[in-house]
């Protein structure tokens, strides 16, 4: 299960880390990044499923994929921490 997702330079998340428990809720102001971070879990998925190339050409490039007003040499980052046993206590 993945305890914590961190995002650099991924869409309008300049460098956030965030802990993710059993049970999450996403509250903030319009434009704070709640859907950009609910679209890195559906990126991380796209790029397993169907390669990196696919997951940026749905969201049609590394220039929507990039942090707008970022230089295109800047990295885009996704960390996942994850707990592999409590994965295995759930599942079996």
């Amino acid at each position: 299960m993945i305890s914590e997702l961190q995002l650099t330079n991924f869409k309008s998340i300049s460098n956030e880390p965030v802990k993710i428990g059993n049970l999450n809720a996403f509250i903030g102001a319009n434009a704070a990044g709640k859907t950009n971070f609910v679209d890195s879990l559906q990126f991380i998925r796209d790029a397993k499923i169907n390669g990196l190339s696919s997951a940026v050409a749905h969201r049609y490039g590394w220039q929507n994929t990039l942090r707008r007003g970022l230089d295109r040499k800047e990295k885009v980052s996704i960390r996942i921490k994850y707990n592999l046993a409590l994965c295995q206590m759930l599942w079996k």
